[in-house]
């Protein structure tokens, strides 16, 4: 490759051959240079490792760095995932031991939080020796369930509902009285898979209860809500209608301005409706924790 253009043939030739003549400590040091020389910056097999003219006159040397190329490419993705997990088991660590501190803390101060009551409810429920007589009881004074903003209720939850809902349709309970279970959300509104919110449990779930209640040859009606009352023309006209009069149309109040925006941020704005102007305007004079107002 020596012999071969000064622009690509030497330059890389000269890589290959400096790390090729280091001692072991060197060759460690500069291998990402070495590497280089054969890879393009996403660890890749370049397309082009040398001249045509030098190929033609040594195709064995085309063959060799091609060969090249495709080991480091396979050592680069070995060395990702030693670095990888690396710092998986890092973080495994800091997090595991963050965890118990925050145990041994909850602990010493008798405290639950959000996540213990999900989980100590479903055991109570499922695992516990009582679990039979707590069925019972609940048997006997809930009558009703209702479920709000279904689509954001994680499979935990989902295992409470069913928990508590499980003799609602399995024929005499403690009373003879009809029960329900009324469900309200929307799939396609899920926000909360941060939290674990699954929307494909909400189907299963409506699933499963549709099995049941029909089962116990109950009522079962699955409404599809088609028109968005949020958005009907009479309330969009009355916000308009609100918006369209000072001081509400440009944010202010007691008839002063109260935005003190950057010029910036009124370029910003502009592109938004009055609404949203509006509304921009009272978040940005709501008090923030930490900072004094």
């Amino acid at each position: 490759m020596l012999s071969g253009t000064v622009k690509t043939d030497q330059p890389r030739g000269e890589k290959i051959l400096r790390w090729l003549k280091a001692g072991p400590d060197e060759r460690q040091a500069t291998f990402s240079v070495y590497g280089g020389a054969f890879l393009t910056a996403e660890e890749q097999p370049r397309k082009s490792l040398i001249t045509k003219g030098l190929t033609e006159k040594f195709p064995a040397a085309a063959d060799a760095l091609v060969a090249e190329a495709e080991r480091l490419s396979a050592v680069m993705e070995q060395r990702r995932a030693a670095v990888t997990a690396e710092a998986t088991v890092a973080l495994l660590t800091l997090g595991s031991a963050l965890l118990n501190a925050y145990g041994r803390a909850k602990a010493a101060l008798a405290r639950l939080d959000y996540d213990d009551l999900i989980l100590k409810v479903i055991s109570l429920l499922r695992n516990n020796v009582d679990a039979a007589w707590v069925l019972y009881k609940l048997d006997g004074g809930l009558d009703h369930i209702l479920i709000d903003e279904a689509q954001d209720t994680n499979p935990e939850q989902w295992a409470i509902v069913a928990g508590l809902a499980a003799e609602f349709f399995a024929g005499t309970g403690a009373r003879d009285e009809i029960r329900t279970i009324f469900t309200v959300g929307d799939a396609k509104q899920s926000i909360f898979s941060f939290q674990g919110a699954d929307p494909t449990a909400f189907t299963q779930m409506r699933e499963t209860f549709e099995r049941q209640v029909q089962a116990a040859e109950r009522p079962w009606e699955s409404v599809e809500l088609n028109w968005s009352f949020r958005s009907a023309a009479p309330v969009l006209a009355a916000v308009d209608a609100v918006f369209n009069r000072q001081p509400a149309q440009d944010g202010s109040r007691d008839g002063k301005r109260t935005d003190r925006a950057s010029g910036g941020s009124r370029r910003a704005m502009r592109g938004l409706s009055k609404y949203g102007r509006w509304s921009a305007r009272v978040m940005r004079r709501m008090p923030r924790p930490g900072i004094p107002h």
